[in-house]
């Protein structure tokens, strides 16, 4: 699940990529129950952590330069051009400044 996550993560569009997470988040509640009146907040909650820790772990794995198991090759592979573009490394420039 979480090799196609990245590939959607950095080469789709954000609805794209809402999209794919709100198919999983459907899946999610074929195992899990809840009130309806709580969907909005569990919904948010999954979507905002689920965006982080694939953001921790793609940092993670930029910064020690080591694909992780879960990643299919051509990903990683296109995961590092783009972290080795001229217009990526002045973002992160950028950020480091601020």
């Amino acid at each position: 699940m979480l090799c196609f996550f990245s590939y959607y993560f950095f080469n789709v569009t954000y609805s794209q990529s809402f999209s794919f997470l709100s198919t999983h988040f459907v899946f999610i509640q074929t195992k899990l129950s809840w009130k309806p009146e709580h969907e909005e907040m569990i919904r948010k909650n999954f979507h905002s952590k689920a965006a982080h820790k694939l953001s921790e772990m793609f940092m993670e794995a930029r910064k020690t330069g080591k694909k992780p198991n879960w990643m299919f090759d051509e990903v990683w592979s296109s995961l590092l051009s783009k972290w080795n573009s001229p217009d990526f490394r002045a973002k992160c420039i950028q950020a480091q400044k601020n």
